[in-house]
């Protein structure tokens, strides 16, 4: 199912494809074929004809092979028929319809907005010394689209989000979306919280009753309508469930529904439900206020609202409204309340399966904006973007994970014939692609998430290239980073061998684990080491109740899941370790941030060897997640990274997928020489600190 629909999205790029957004030019549509109308007025044909040559544009952005071929073609003069579309072999511009000119590629400056002072408050979102270039960059858009990249911590989401505001500014509502559920929740409540600073210091100064006051957009993350409509009804049972209010079932995977900006959010919030987690704000989207105006004006809602606000039980309110009753008023709040989206914030997939969001696509959005677009795939991009060149802002960065493509080098049985022959046309990610082609691209190189040197090493090896300063409010003297200090402190007194980092920084650590042992999952090839994740654990257990750490500040990372399911069950045995967050794999946190990152690698030398921690952009992700504390756990001789051969070592590799390949390990070698050439690796023998020998019922893979 979702590899038909990921075709189906690239095949709207054939020369005779219809369009896939008709009714947000308002063109008619044939019922009896689903394409656009042969009977239309002058206007719509003429609104068709610059629709025609909008998507000839878009498949040359798609090719990636300039736009030579449409500068110099003339604009279609006349709609083309369904009877009469041109072949897959033919182009839209003939010779007969060569240009005497070159025609200019069409721009968009998403500044211009009839208001300046919005304009300029959105702008003010980049820091002082950026604010001139990003002006320039937003009010001069080729082909209305825009690239924004950088690596870790240097606010590319925070820039996405203004973007993206001016844009919805400029053209009106934007969907918006990206590769991961994970990656769509950071991006909406960083759009809402971006949304609330700009307008605020907009209003700043006016009168509460002033007409040129802003209110907040209205950003919707939209989950499955069926479980909107669950949580809905857990929350108004128990409105302190929560994000625990999603629907669960022993048959299905988990549900991804997160209580925050999400439907049942909002529409719980115009009840005046306390399961909102907070009050409706006389700043809040314009709709959401008339939306309570509705129901407190409505006498058949008054159950409704009474059962939101705690006035009556839910056994009260279920003898006096109907399950048909309650069912239809509460989709048509969900109905109405995303319609009304100013940005709707969902998932490729959603945006094709689910009727109203694919409504909202197809008729209301006018512009696109993707984020972590390094990490998603071309045809997921067209599945939002559509094919008639719709304005679109995209935010990555290609140095970190790439999209997931599965059976890269799984062949039929008994033949040569590769399962998937565009395994390598698929890690190549849409935004990479688009970069490629040559589209202007927009950089951030100021560093304003790691305290001073906690981004050094990673720089050197995964950005050589990139010169970047650290903003000044990243000085490791900042009180923010006070527990990254404590932290040093406590390693130093537990590990005397331990390097200071030098002056004014602070410094990744490594522990390495002397006899650690691995196992491997014999079903799933997944690996764990009970060893790392004890040694690791008491770590952080200690210096949790010594230096009174918040657990929520932590985060633990570990390439597999096997090893992070082994985390997740022995945590509970360390009873200040109850409020620790899941610990999560590196796909799961991406586009995440901590104060504190623990990192368990779960490899060993000489065998299983690095597995894929050897890979660059994963490496990437995993080491730049922490603010002022990184220590990571592993064997530090992994990848042989002191050896004095000049040539590099082969590994043995089994990806995600299972499949077994050869690598090198380069960048996770000069990362751990890095690490012990400044004195910041320390030992621990696992037998003297835990007692643990091995690990039951498991495979090892030490020899």
């Amino acid at each position: 199912m979702e590899a038909q629909r990921q075709v189906n999205s690239i095949l709207k790029f054939r020369h005779d494809a219809q369009p896939s957004n008709p009714g947000a030019y308002d063109l008619p549509i044939d019922s009896a074929t689903n394409a656009v109308s042969e009977d239309l007025s002058p206007a719509q044909r003429k609104t068709y004809e610059n629709v025609c040559d909008r998507m000839a544009l878009h498949r040359e952005v798609m090719r990636g092979s300039g736009f030579y071929h449409w500068m110099t073609s003339k604009p279609l003069t006349s709609p083309v028929p369904e009877s009469e579309a041109l072949s897959s072999e033919s182009e839209p511009a003939s010779a007969d319809l060569a240009a005497t000119s070159l025609r200019t590629l069409p721009t968009t400056n998403f500044l211009d907005i009839g208001d300046d002072v919005y304009a300029e408050t959105i702008v003010e979102e980049a820091l002082p010394e950026d604010r001139a270039r990003f002006r320039g960059y937003l009010s001069n858009r080729p082909l209305g689209v825009g690239i924004i990249t950088a690596g870790a911590g240097f606010g590319k989401t925070t820039a996405g989000a203004a973007a993206t505001l001016a844009m919805e500014a400029k053209i009106g509502k934007v969907l918006c979306s990206g590769p991961t559920n994970v990656a769509i929740d950071n991006f909406s409540h960083r759009l809402f919280a971006r949304s609330r600073a700009i307008t605020d210091r907009y209003n700043k100064g006016k009168a509460p009753g002033d007409p040129t006051r802003r209110r907040y957009k209205l950003v919707v993350r939209a989950y499955n309508p069926v479980h909107e409509q669950t949580a809905i009804t857990s929350l108004l049972e128990d409105p302190e469930s929560g994000d625990n209010a999603a629907p669960t079932s022993a048959w299905k995977l988990p549900s991804k529904w997160k209580l925050p900006l999400s439907c049942a959010f909002w529409v719980l919030l115009a009840l005046g439900s306390p399961a909102a987690g907070c009050e409706l704000h006389p700043g809040d989207p314009v709709f959401v206020h008339e939306l309570r105006d509705r129901i407190v004006q409505r006498k058949d809602l008054i159950p409704l609202s009474e059962v939101a606000q705690g006035t009556i039980t839910w056994e009260a309110f279920t003898q006096v409204y109907s399950p048909k009753q309650y069912m239809g008023t509460i989709e048509g709040l969900l109905f109405a309340l995303v319609n009304k989206a100013d940005l709707l914030c969902v998932t490729p997939a959603a945006s094709e399966y689910h009727k109203n969001y694919r409504e909202w696509k197809v008729v209301t959005a006018r512009a696109v904006a993707i984020d972590e677009a390094a990490c998603m795939s071309r045809a997921d991009l067209c599945c939002v973007w559509g094919n008639t060149l719709l304005p679109c802002f995209l935010f990555g960065d290609p140095r970190q994970l790439p999209p997931t493509v599965l059976t890269k080098s799984d062949t039929l049985p008994n033949t040569d014939h590769l399962v998937n022959r565009f395994s390598s046309y698929g890690v190549v990610s849409a935004m990479s692609a688009l970069m490629a082609s040559g589209l202007p691209v927009y950089c951030l190189k100021v560093q304003l998430r790691m305290a001073h040197g906690m981004f050094d090493l990673v720089s050197s090896v995964i950005y050589p290239d990139v010169p970047f300063t650290y903003h000044a409010s990243r000085a490791a003297s900042n009180p923010e980073f006070k527990v990254g200090h404590e932290i040093e402190a406590h390693l130093h007194n537990k590990f005397p061998e331990l390097s200071a980092p030098s002056e004014a920084t602070l410094r990744p650590v490594f522990i390495h684990c002397e006899g650690s042992r691995v196992f491997t999952d014999p079903k799933t090839g997944s690996k764990r080491s009970r060893d790392q994740v004890t040694i690791a654990l008491d770590l952080l257990n200690s210096m949790v109740e010594k230096l009174e750490i918040d657990p929520k500040d932590v985060a633990v990372i570990a390439p597999y899941a096997a090893n992070v399911k082994l985390i997740n069950s022995m945590r509970r045995i360390y009873p200040a370790l109850n409020a620790l967050p899941d610990a999560a794999t590196i796909d799961s946190f991406q586009g995440q941030e901590s104060i504190i990152t623990l990192v368990i690698m779960g490899t060993a030398h000489p065998q299983p060897g690095p597995g894929f921690t050897q890979n660059k952009q994963r490496l990437n992700v995993l080491l730049t997640r922490q603010k002022c504390a990184l220590i990571i756990v592993g064997d530090i001789n992994v990848a042989n990274p002191f050896r004095e051969d000049t040539k590099e070592p082969l590994f043995t590799v089994e990806n995600t997928a299972g499949e077994v390949s050869f690598v090198k390990a380069p960048a996770l070698r000069r990362i751990y020489r890095g690490l012990k050439g400044a004195g910041r690796v320390v030992a621990v023998n696992v037998k003297a600190d835990t007692g643990k020998v091995g690990d039951p019922g498991a495979k090892s893979k030490n020899g």
